[in-house]
């Protein structure tokens, strides 16, 4: 990246930025002694935050000093905010979310064909912008998506979005959807990132794990989120559990995601004997095996065992390569319950180096439904946005 007084000039507003976001009550002279910028670059600066309406001065307030009370400065969160869409395989869900991570809106498209996609985007974008208008700016557009993100080559590869030509996806979106900022970012980075350390975690180092109709992982290391959020670097879902096993829409043998993924569950039914309540059930999710386990179904016990095991052996080996000291399991494999998560504690022990999966703690993901989005705007916010460009043609890829 090159170097200028303008992209100083944005490092400098970004500090300031976040010593207000996690400070309450700091005044300029506060801002220039924790940050050692001279008391009239923070004036400055400060100044630009107020009149681009990213910050407030709230006027003095109670103060022991002797002498001129200073000013209090706090941020105005709610005035800007992100367009975040999810584009699933079926459904595409958009949102506005605030830069104090309130949901400001949410809107649903359905889908019914791949084609047409950068259309329907536009569409629903759209009718998020005509929601903000008025009161919350949007200053920037993020398309997650359960895709690798190829930056290089400008690709986009899914196993779950079947898309005709990965070469052409980004093109075709940014000439429908233009004058805005638009990054594509995948979405277990999104709702790693939303589990950042910095704010909800002790470790420096942990793992997040998407269990959902595919299967994703996104590595937190030394507090910095591993190849960024394109998803190129944690192709988790696409580790082999068996060479000899089904091949998978990638075509390796044996995948996680084929094996264990949700779209696995009829086959592990099939091969748990069958159950009678869920053999007609069309999709079957893991809330469903973990209702009928719960009810004593045999076929959904085999299968919360085998998910169980296989899962266990594949943390093993991530365990033993990033030796994280969390491991944070989310999506809607989080509806496999206690049951699930019990068997799965107790099953790693027998996996892997023992010394190191025998101190791993394992659990679910606490946050809502909305983290992906927040965690979408949180990662756009402090990796891409500039203060100081003009950014509206721009495009990040993960």
């Amino acid at each position: 990246m090159k170097i200028n007084q303008q992209y100083i000039k944005n490092n400098n507003m970004k500090q300031l930025y976040y010593l207000l976001k996690n400070n309450a009550c700091l005044s300029r002279a506060s801002l220039a002694k924790m940050t050692g910028l001279s008391k009239t670059t923070v004036s400055s600066l400060i100044d630009e935050l107020i009149q681009k309406e990213f910050a407030a001065d709230n006027g003095t307030a109670s103060s022991s000093l002797v002498g001129r009370k200073p000013n209090h400065l706090s941020l105005t969160g709610e005035k800007h905010c992100i367009a975040a869409i999810y584009w699933g395989p079926e459904l595409m869900t958009g949102t506005l979310i605030a830069l104090d991570g309130s949901l400001l809106e949410k809107q649903y498209l359905s889908l019914t064909s791949v084609s047409g996609y950068a259309k329907n985007l536009n569409s629903l974008f759209f009718r998020l912008s005509e929601k903000a208008e008025g009161f919350c700016r949007i200053i920037g557009l993020c398309i997650v998506m359960p895709a690798m993100l190829d930056r290089e080559n400008k690709r986009i590869l899914s196993t779950v979005l079947p898309l005709e030509n990965e070469l052409d996806v980004i093109e075709n979106i940014r000439n429908e959807i233009k004058e805005v900022p638009i990054a594509f970012l995948n979405d277990t980075a999104c709702l790693a990132y939303a589990e950042n350390p910095s704010a909800r975690q002790k470790e420096d180092t942990f793992a997040f794990v998407n269990l959902d109709q595919g299967i994703g992982s996104a590595f937190f290391v030394d507090g910095k989120l591993l190849g960024g959020a394109g998803g190129s670097k944690t192709q988790f879902g696409h580790y082999s559990i068996d060479a000899q096993g089904i091949t998978c829409a990638c075509g390796n043998r044996g995948c996680l995601e084929v094996m264990i993924g949700e779209r696995a569950l009829p086959r592990l039914l099939r091969e748990g004997g069958g159950s009678e309540p869920l053999d007609l059930k069309e999709p079957l999710s893991y809330a469903d095996i973990q209702i009928a386990a719960m009810n004593g179904d045999k076929a959904a016990h085999y299968a919360i065992g085998y998910i169980a095991d296989n899962l266990a052996a594949a943390l093993s080996n991530l365990i033993s390569l990033f030796s994280p000291k969390r491991i944070i399991l989310g999506g809607s494999g989080r509806s496999l319950g206690a049951l699930f998560l019990q068997e799965l504690t107790s099953t790693i022990k027998n996996h892997g180096f023992q010394k190191m999966t025998e101190v791993v703690d394992i659990q679910y993901s606490v946050l809502g439904e909305d983290a992906c989005f927040i965690g979408a705007m949180e990662y756009y916010f402090e990796n891409y946005f500039r203060f100081t460009e003009d950014m509206s043609e721009c495009i990040f890829i993960g």
